[in-house]
């Protein structure tokens, strides 16, 4: 025998299951339409262009004393030569990371994913970076970090956080340069300095 107050509990059970049918379509759509990193072929010639360019930038000192005068440097790097120059310090550095892609953003950010290993998990890693100039020394601070779909423990993200900082560590490459600017804009990076012959 069916009651009215069991056929309104079948019909408050369907329109719960209606609901929330309707709310994962709508965050399964919500997440398909973001916008992932752009995929950044690299050649061998984006590879070694931004190897000379960060050498350009690492030198500009020493050339600055042979030369016995200031030394204005600018260099513009591509979504490719940072994305390889990122994996080359991955790779130089031993770290358990490897397909980073870097992609410069028109507001002033650098989008970035790569696969990272840690606990014996291999997982997907996006983050975001802010370049930013504090005196003389420029730092890559990351504005978000995000790893795979699973919460992860504390452990875990610190390791993984600290891996991505080192990929992006360039502080090293500037020594000697002042007024350091950066630029970033859509798929690109232009770091611009004075080298002294101090």
């Amino acid at each position: 025998m069916v009651t009215a107050s069991s056929g309104r509990g079948r019909l408050a059970f369907v329109v719960i299951l209606l609901v929330l049918g309707v709310a994962a379509f709508a965050g399964w759509r919500y997440f398909q339409g973001q916008t992932p990193n752009p995929d950044v072929q690299v050649s061998q010639g984006d590879a070694q262009s931004g190897r000379s360019k960060a050498a350009a930038l690492a030198g500009a000192a020493a050339e600055a004393r042979r030369l016995g005068r200031p030394q204005t440097v600018s260099e513009t790097f591509t979504d490719a030569e940072l994305t390889s120059l990122a994996n080359d310090q991955a790779s130089a550095r031993n770290l358990p990371v490897d397909q980073v892609v870097l992609h410069a953003t028109s507001q002033g950010t650098i989008d970035g994913r790569a696969q990272a290993y840690a606990a014996g998990q291999s997982l997907p890693v996006t983050f975001r970076l802010l370049p930013e100039v504090q005196g003389n020394a420029l730092r890559m601070n990351v504005q978000d970090l995000r790893m795979g779909s699973v919460p992860l423990p504390a452990p875990v993200t610190s390791q993984v956080l600290d891996q991505v900082r080192q990929i992006v560590e360039v502080n090293r490459s500037f020594d000697g340069l002042q007024q350091l600017r950066v630029t970033t804009t859509e798929g690109q990076v232009t770091v611009t300095g004075v080298a002294t012959p101090s």
